[in-house]
Formats: structure tokens, sequence, C-alpha cells
């Protein structure tokens, strides 16, 4: 039996919501992050040697990330993309709400400082993705993980590794 959800429906519904403009964001966010030459990250990272927010992590970005901007621009095109797929989706929702934690604090730490920028939204983003990330309901409210979750517990496969791992950590 799955246990259940620890949260009214009006708490699902509104992390819900929270994990969807979650997604809606990440989605808008990729269009200045193209390839042939990933201009819109190669700005950020710029500033964010320019404007350090942490020196050691400037460092890192002005010494590995920037002479490899087209390697580390497909990784965040990817990811990015990835992190909106599958919060829209409700799918694998806990995991990948704690990837955009991540990836909300490598942005802030790269153009926090800068001009222009309000470091707050970047701090205020990654503890969106942790209200997510701590509620199993994010996903199973009006996403794939409450369908998987339902079909995962009554099949065979339950036992499995795979299938407990889902059913404990990610939906």
């Amino acid at each position: 039996m799955v246990p259940p959800v620890n949260a009214t429906k009006t708490e699902g519904i509104a992390l819900a919501a929270v994990r969807l403009l979650l997604g809606f964001l990440w989605l808008q966010n990729v269009g200045w992050k193209l390839p042939p030459d990933f201009s819109g990250v190669a700005t950020f990272v710029r500033a964010g040697v320019e404007h350090p927010v942490f020196p050691p992590y400037s460092w890192i970005l002005e010494h590995v990330i920037e002479p490899n901007i087209k390697l580390f621009g497909w990784g965040v095109l990817f990811l990015e993309l990835s992190l909106a797929a599958f919060l829209l989706a409700g799918l694998a929702t806990r995991l990948w709400a704690t990837i955009g934690v991540v990836q909300s604090l490598a942005i802030g730490l790269s153009v926090a400082a800068a001009p222009n920028e309000w470091g707050w939204s970047y701090w205020l983003m990654a503890a969106a993705h942790v209200a997510v990330a701590a509620s199993p309901a994010a996903g199973r409210v009006g996403g794939l993980d409450g369908v998987l979750r339902q079909s995962i517990a009554n099949s065979p496969y339950r036992g499995a590794r795979g299938g407990r791992l889902y059913l404990r950590w990610l939906s």
C-alpha cells in the first residue's frame, strides 16, 4: 500500500501551481541560451567574473567555464530544458526540483552581484524549488508522478529497486 500524502488538497494544488510556474520560468529562460555561440550564457559568465558573489566560484567561471563556453552552454541548455519539461509534466518532480535548487544557486553565484540584477530573485527561486522538492504532493497533484505512483504501487515492480526508489524519493 502506498502511504497517503500528508498534505491537504489545497496545499497540493498550491505546490503543483508553484511547480508549474517554475517549469514555465525555466522554459522562458532558455530562449537566450541558444547555440551556436551561447552569447547569453557567455554574458552572464562574464558578469560573474567581473562582479564576483563568491570569489572562488568566479575563478571557476573564468578559468573553467568561460574557456569552454560552448560545452557548458550545451549543458545549460539541456539541463534547463529538462527542468522545464520534467517540472511541467510533474515527473520525478522531487529529483528535478532538487536539481533546480542547484541550478538556481549556480546562477545566483554567477550574477547576483552584477549591476541591474536583484540578487534575491535567485535565492527565492532556489527556495521555491526547495518547497517543491520537500513535498511529495507537488508532482502527485496534476502531474505524472501521481499516475505513475499508483501504477507502480499496484504492479509487481513495486518491490524492485527502481520501483522502491521512485516511490520513496522521486515522486
